[in-house]
């Protein structure tokens, strides 16, 4: 490990596709033997200590020849029928993304596993692969066991035929790989068939019973390695801090393929077992102390450091700050993207592969940044609105289904740049896979696009909980005074609702009152039959107005894209007031003596939602506490 990099020359591999990705870093080997791919520091203030190609290279090479031992086959055999081998990893990010090139490099298919999934999951994607073997942290005992529980379950349930064969390995430690005293011996040169599996990476499970087990191509992996050279950054040099990365997700998993391309160099947490758990205040000590220019980080992070002023001036200095997955909140990219911050959407699948451009354009310059002229042109009133929208990779196959309403349905073909990693319908003819995301351009700028919801209008809330609106929908309609009732809420902490009177009304604060409490006995019956995250407050019902009625369908049924996108401003305004309101109960009831914390978010709360029958003492206090939180987080 070096202190400081010994050259500041980073030379480009070919992207002509002659080189698979685990060539390209041996490429590196030999022609950026110098450069950094990996910085990292114990401490704010402390020295950076770099990690060079030409130490990563014979590392992943040792990983490869260890893998190749705990499975028991040779390391310099051809790749033939390798088995597949799930990770199940908490190891430092260093170690796990040296363990994975490592896996490429020798040849058998890696399936990184998140080890947040429950045993049930990780059995059926077990099962789905036919994995043989899992490398497991060894030093977690919590991982240990739900390895353990998870291969019991594949025994149990194919009756023990096949299930015995799975064994249990240590993820190798960083001080295995990373040894100066053992000579470098690179494990043969292998024939890499484009069309063959490289990868598995599992779905996010956000839309079925269990998430899909996703193979990826080497074809595939090559592709996306040219991503980063085809956008407007040069990302040659660029400090990219990557302490939120979790290399079991796709975006993560897509690393593997950008860094040895792009020249980037990865900010991590220092090597460790047991590894540093990332929380957003080391998360951003890591961003200064590794002096990072680019963030690549979780939005609930974001959403935490834009409270500290002090975080947000720091923010301010980066030429992009990119989060992907969950959608961050309407109201703190507005405030951060005012601020300067430049932020940018990262916009992908497992399924469909990256979407978005890497880095996309950035919102907001930077109020120091060179990049200025990289940098959308936004005046100061769009400028809330630019952030959500994501620039198009220039060579994703995207093709979009107009839904009628200024809104699409997209779908992503074979580009011939950039192959799909499964197809499950058609397009004009040919492969093609559905995103199941409806999209709007921006009005003015081509090739930028903003995520307006799903097509089967199942609604996912920014807590990770999913809401068929359907059912609520039906209970709010079961009303005499309710021609019709659209239920939004995606990416939001809770839901509302658009309410078709059957006779319309004017928007005199005390009719719109008068109005609530007609309906309120059917919203009241939905929050008495629902789990908590399916609740509906007084403050989050919006009534349709006289000048904008309603969008059908033959069916009799309102259009849900065109009505969300038709009532977009409404829905926003009352997301922002309803938490205020909320507040200000509260305020106005607390008397600062703890034993009434729980009168007082009762009253509250049965002002928003209605009476609770709440049990004394701790019990009540955590029942109001889930509402609460429920409503305002």
């Amino acid at each position: 490990m070096t202190e400081t990099p010994l050259s500041d020359h980073f030379k480009v591999p070919p992207l002509d596709g002659s080189l698979c990705v685990p060539e390209v870093y041996d490429w590196h080997y030999i022609h950026n033997a110098d450069r950094p791919i990996f910085v990292y520091s114990e401490r704010e203030d402390g020295p950076t200590t770099y990690v060079t190609y030409g130490e990563f290279v014979p590392a992943l090479h040792r990983a490869g020849r260890l893998i190749s031992c705990e499975l028991n086959i040779n390391a310099d055999g051809d790749r033939g029928d390798y088995p597949v081998v799930a990770v199940l990893s908490t190891a430092d990010t260093i170690s796990t993304f040296t363990l994975l090139v490592g896996m490429l490099r020798l040849g058998i298919i890696g399936f990184p596993i998140s080890p947040r999934f429950s045993a049930p999951v990780i059995a059926h994607l077990l099962q789905k692969t036919g994995a043989t073997d899992v490398f497991v942290s060894l030093e977690s005992p919590r991982v240990h066991q739900l390895a353990r529980d998870s291969i019991s379950l594949v025994v149990s349930q194919s009756n023990g035929e096949k299930a015995e064969e799975i064994r249990i390995h240590p993820v190798p430690l960083f001080s295995d790989i990373y040894r100066k005293d053992l000579p470098f011996e690179p494990i043969r040169k292998k024939n890499y068939a484009l069309s063959s599996t490289a990868l598995i990476v599992h779905s996010s499970n956000s839309s079925s019973e269990y998430p899909k087990a996703i193979p990826w191509s080497v074809r595939m992996q090559s592709q996306h390695s040219t991503i980063p050279a085809k956008s407007s950054h040069d990302l040659r040099g660029v400090i990219f801090s990557c302490h939120s990365i979790e290399l079991f997700h796709t975006l993560g998993l897509f690393f593997l393929f950008w860094v040895p391309t792009s020249g980037m160099i990865m900010a991590t947490f220092k090597p460790s077992s047991p590894a540093v758990k990332p929380t957003s205040d080391l998360a951003f000590t890591g961003i200064q102390s590794s002096k990072s220019t680019y963030v690549l980080t979780h939005t609930r992070f974001l959403e935490a450091w834009s409270q500290e002023s002090s975080k947000v001036a720091h923010l301010r200095t980066l030429k992009a700050v990119l989060s992907g997955g969950k959608i961050l909140k309407k109201s703190v990219g507005d405030f951060l993207a005012n601020q300067g911050v430049s932020l940018c959407n990262m916009y992908g699948s497992t399924e469909c592969g990256q979407i978005s451009a890497m880095p996309s354009g950035t919102h907001a310059a930077a109020l120091n940044s060179p990049f200025t002229n990289l940098t959308l042109e936004c005046d100061a009133e769009s400028q809330g609105r630019e952030w959500e929208y994501f620039q198009l990779n220039p060579q994703c196959g995207a093709r979009f289904i107009d839904q009628g309403n200024s809104s699409f349905h997209l779908v992503v073909v074979d580009s011939g740049a950039q192959t799909i990693p499964i197809s499950n319908t058609t397009y004009m003819g040919e492969d093609a896979c559905t995103t199941g995301d409806v999209l709007v351009p921006h009005p003015t700028k081509p090739n930028h696009w903003k995520v307006l919801g799903r097509i089967d209008d199942q609604i996912m809330l920014c807590t990770g909980e999913v809401v068929n609106p359907v059912q609520l929908e039906n209970l709010v309609c079961a009303s005499q005074f309710v021609n019709a009732a659209v239920i939004f809420g995606r990416s939001r902490t809770h839901l509302g609702v658009l309410v078709e009177l059957a006779e319309p009304i004017d928007t005199d604060a005390r009719v719109v009152e008068k109005a609530k409490n007609l309906i309120w006995p059917g919203i009241q019956a939905l929050n008495s039959s629902s789990p908590p995250h399916c609740h509906i407050s007084r403050e989050m019902i919006i009534f349709v107005k006289a000048e904008k009625p309603l969008p059908y369908n033959p069916k009799g049924s309102p259009k849900r894209a065109s009505v969300l996108l038709q009532y977009q401003q409404e829905i926003d305004s009352c997301y922002e007031g309803a938490a205020d309101l909320l507040l200000a109960d509260i305020r106005n009831s607390a008397n600062k003596n703890t034993e009434n914390i729980s009168h007082v978010l009762s009253e509250a709360l049965q002002h928003s939602s209605g009476p609770k029958n709440l049990l004394p003492g701790a019990k009540a206090l955590k029942e109001v506490f889930q509402s609460f939180i429920a409503r305002i987080l």
